[in-house]
């Protein structure tokens, strides 16, 4: 049966110089005496002691007082009282996965002191004789002064730790590794929208902006512009800007060559390393439907005037839905896609015409 957990608290009485009787208790934990009773400094002492039932049905039929503890002599079980129910401490279940614990945790601590004494217990011998006149105890670690080798020893046999050819091989597989994970983290880093160095042909390295999720990924942001007059958009005084350096004589709005790093900040590629960075294209917008267009003859990154193979791949403008241009032509303010009329106009002209961007291309 389980010892009491608590003692009882004590007081005393002592007579006043007037004569009369005041109630004291002692301070379990410092000895002193103090004034008050028992019952109104320790009122969890009232449910103190451990109640000694022999089953449940004489269990249940003990007062329901809130702490009381019981124990059961049939299954060996205490109890405590939560008012409405006895709640068992320490019940075949919890002791079973305490048992366990204490056993892993156990295993655990020989395993580190063997580890541990393992590194303590290390010989130092001079050659190779010395070494085998060594009693065969695995685990044993002698160090060899003239080769400079450390050994285990592994029963009958005592085996080189860091020699020149493990360090070798060690040297190879951390290498291996190295560029393995260095692989895979280009691959998981190549699944995500970002900044991206390339090196297009033979030139320098720079960064530019990757979508890798839309329409399969891969595409690099070489262009993006905003409008001078987007309120009055059909005005002449409308255009994109800024523009990238590509043939447009007569064109008057800023040129940039510098990469737009985000779909949101304005630049341009070099126009002339386009050709080298790839050749179909996609075309995103806020106003009118997303496009990507494969060369047919025409091309936007060469100024060549031909058809292409294009299609609506997001509608963003509520009219004329899945339309597409079909041909590619260059004025001489900006390239025009258009299929029958122009259905992307890239006006750099603030003088004249207007950047049409019209999702049933006819205007």
């Amino acid at each position: 049966m389980p010892q009491r957990l608590w003692k009882r608290c004590m007081e005393f009485k002592m007579k006043t110089e007037t004569g009369k009787f005041e109630t004291y208790y002692i301070d379990k934990k410092t000895g002193t005496a103090h004034k008050g009773a028992c019952s109104e400094q320790f009122q969890t002492f009232l449910n103190e002691g451990t109640l000694l039932v022999k089953n449940n049905e004489s269990l249940n039929n003990l007062p329901p007082v809130p702490g009381l503890l019981s124990y059961r002599e049939d299954n060996k079980i205490l109890y405590v009282n939560k008012g409405n129910i006895w709640d068992a401490i320490g019940s075949k279940k919890e002791i079973q996965n305490l048992e366990k614990n204490i056993n892993v945790e156990f295993q655990n601590l020989k395993d580190r002191l063997k580890k541990i004494e393992g590194r303590l217990m290390t010989l130092l011998v001079k050659n190779n004789e010395s070494l085998n006149n060594l009693p065969p105890v695995p685990g044993l670690l002698s160090y060899r002064e003239d080769n400079k080798i450390l050994y285990v020893n592994k029963g009958n046999i005592w085996d080189a730790i860091g020699s020149k050819k493990e360090i070798q091989n060690l040297e190879k597989n951390i290498n291996v590794e190295f560029q393995n994970l260095k692989d895979r983290l280009k691959k998981i880093e190549g699944r995500f929208n970002g900044i991206y160095s390339i090196r297009p042909a033979a030139g320098k390295l720079f960064q530019v902006y990757c979508d890798m999720e839309t329409h399969g990924g891969g595409w690099t942001l070489v262009y993006s512009y905003t409008f001078t007059n987007y309120n009055s958009f059909t005005s002449g005084s409308n255009a994109v800007t800024p523009r990238p350096n590509w043939p447009a004589w007569r064109a008057n709005v800023p040129i940039s060559t510098t990469p737009p790093l985000s779909e949101s900040s304005l630049g341009a590629v070099d126009w002339n390393l386009w050709k080298n960075i790839g050749k179909v294209l996609m075309v995103k917008s806020n106003i009118n439907d997303w496009i990507v267009c494969q060369p047919n003859g025409g091309s936007l990154v060469t100024k060549t005037r031909a058809s292409m193979s294009c299609q609506n791949i997001k509608n963003v403008a509520t009219a004329c839905s899945g339309v597409a241009p079909k041909i590619i032509y260059w004025s001489y303010y900006g390239p025009v896609l258009s299929g029958p009329s122009a259905f992307y106009y890239f006006d750099g002209n603030t003088d004249t015409n207007y950047p049409t961007h019209d999702p049933c291309g006819k205007k």
